[in-house]
């Protein structure tokens, strides 16, 4: 997901609305979302940070069809996962390059 921007309003091509990538791309936004304010608030990762986090939940988890809120919550869960090991993979490179 590295380079494309997620925006809420009408996608290219002037169909549909919401966040860019439909199915369950809101709640792996949203979880990975999180994981990444708490540890910039935190002081674990710096603010430019915080997009490749969310990036990385994307990526990780894709933007699957929902049938059910079971389906919500598995993707929520598992962005907030990769997101949060996204921001242990941040610290230790940081650890790296201080020591």
């Amino acid at each position: 997901m590295a380079g494309k921007i997620f925006s809420v309003g009408r996608p290219p091509g002037g169909k549909g609305s919401g966040v860019w990538g439909g199915g369950c791309a809101p709640a792996v936004y949203n979880g990975g979302n999180e994981i990444a304010v708490q540890a910039f608030l935190e002081e674990k990762i710096r603010f430019p940070e915080m997009a490749a986090v969310v990036s990385h939940a994307l990526d990780g988890v894709g933007t699957h069809e929902v049938h059910e809120v079971q389906d919500v919550l598995a993707a929520d869960l598992a962005a907030r996962n990769l997101a949060a090991r996204a921001v242990e993979r941040l610290c230790k490179a940081r650890q790296g390059k201080t020591a």
